[in-house]
């Protein structure tokens, strides 16, 4: 059976422009859902093969992985091909280029994160106003009782000068 390889593999990708640290996560999820459980030997083989040369050779890598990840890896080595390529594009000096994808992700992760953040805040801030009303409400009723008292002792004291004066 004759190796198929992607047609991305035409383009040539300088290792020096991809901030390779970002696709670990990547790789990591990848393989591990290929193999069924985590394996950091594959995982940092394939890292290995991407750091080994400035411009690596994808057909190489994808022979040597073939032992591992069987009939996934053409599809595997398609799939980070395509984002070592959007990674080369986005390179600027001084900043190594990371995928477009990786980043739209990340990006809607930070999202969803605030909308968490946002959602427990209003919670707390509606909580807050509960409690606050709570203690309205009872200082309202202490407001009350002190009235009645008041009200009380006044009626008290009208009832001992209308005694005192019946007395007169």
């Amino acid at each position: 059976a004759k190796m198929k390889f992607p047609p991305e593999f035409v383009h040539k990708v300088d290792m020096s422009k991809v901030h390779l640290e970002v696709l670990r996560p990547w790789v990591a999820k990848k393989v591990t859902g290929y193999l069924g459980m985590e394996d950091d030997i594959i995982i940092n083989m394939v890292l290995a093969e991407l750091e080994k040369e400035n411009e690596p050779d994808p057909r190489r890598i994808q022979i040597n992985l073939t032992g591992f990840l069987e009939r996934n890896t053409g599809a595997f080595m398609a799939e980070l091909w395509k984002l070592l390529l959007s990674a080369q594009e986005n390179y600027q000096p001084g900043q190594k280029g990371m995928p477009s994808q990786l980043l739209k992700e990340k990006e809607e992760e930070i999202k969803r994160i605030n909308v968490e953040l946002q959602d427990r805040a209003r919670k707390i801030a509606e909580e807050q106003e509960r409690q606050k009303e709570k203690e309205r409400e009872r200082e309202k009723e202490r407001e009350r009782r002190e009235i009645e008292r008041q009200l009380e002792w006044e009626r008290e004291k009208e009832k001992e000068r209308e005694r005192e004066r019946e007395w007169e």
